[in-house]
């Protein structure tokens, strides 16, 4: 098997990606995700360590959270909303358990064209999907079997050196094996995963860069996973994730 058959490939993840920039927000599913996505949500700083945003985002109100969300992401993009609104005209108009409330503030204080909107629009899942296609894909053909880790789905927000915003989406998957009976799946090692988005500018006109990368390999506590193993399986993911980027990417991002 040549590098170029054991690296992941990316084509379905950029499909994805360019769709999700054709279409309006409030006809994607995330849409009506953000409120659930709100306290998956982190901000990094230059040395990449997260920034609090809320005082507790497990356990503050989910109102509270939301609307906490939103004015980083303003900061962050240095975009003010349409219309400005506090917490209390937030907790007013939007109600967390049903949708249309919230595609309803994000046009009014927003509109479709606005900065913090075309990224939102970026924390679809369809990325994601395009993303495990292809690492279950490369990893099947060394017999590497996963699954997802429940809940082990984050989303990061930050600044690049070089002043390009950038969406980071991380999952954590587990490998397993078959017990000899079949019955049970025995959990060897995890993995983490993270997708980058690379924007053009703080206005999020266009994209610019999609990177893949291995974040971390986990054998800790698993004491199932032989020394051979370990081996073969760092020697898989450093070939199957090295380089696995598409660069001087020019998709624009439409919001009316």
């Amino acid at each position: 098997m040549s590098q170029e058959e054991e690296s992941i490939s990316l084509t379905n993840v950029i499909e994805e990606i360019s769709k999700i920039s054709q279409q309006h927000f409030d006809h994607l599913p995330v849409s009506k995700d953000v409120p659930r996505l709100a306290r998956k949500f982190s901000f990094l700083d230059n040395n990449l360590k997260e920034v609090n945003f809320t005082i507790d985002k497990s356990k503050d109100k989910l109102n509270v959270v939301l609307f906490e969300l939103l004015q980083k992401l303003c900061k962050e993009l240095n975009s003010q909303p349409i219309t400005n609104f506090t917490q209390d005209i937030f907790d007013l108009e939007v109600n967390t358990n049903i949708p249309a409330s919230c595609d309803k503030f994000f046009l009014t204080y927003f509109g479709k064209n606005h900065p913090v909107i075309k990224f939102l629009k970026f924390c679809n899942q369809s990325p994601v999907i395009g993303v495990l296609y292809h690492v279950r894909e490369c990893l099947t053909n060394h017999g590497i079997e996963f699954k997802d880790c429940r809940g082990m789905w984050f989303i990061d927000f930050y600044i690049s050196k070089d002043n390009s915003p950038c969406i980071i989406q991380r999952r954590m998957e587990q490998v397993f094996s078959h017990s000899s009976d079949k019955t049970t799946l025995i959990c060897k090692y995890k993995f983490e995963w993270e997708l980058i988005i690379y924007f053009d500018s703080l206005q999020i006109n266009k994209i610019i860069n999609v990177e893949l990368r291995l974040k971390n390999l986990d054998y800790n506590d698993y004491k199932e996973c032989t020394d051979k193993e370990r081996e073969d399986s760092e020697r898989i993911f450093k070939k199957a994730f090295a380089n696995v980027s598409k660069s001087q990417l020019n998709i624009v991002i439409n919001g009316d």
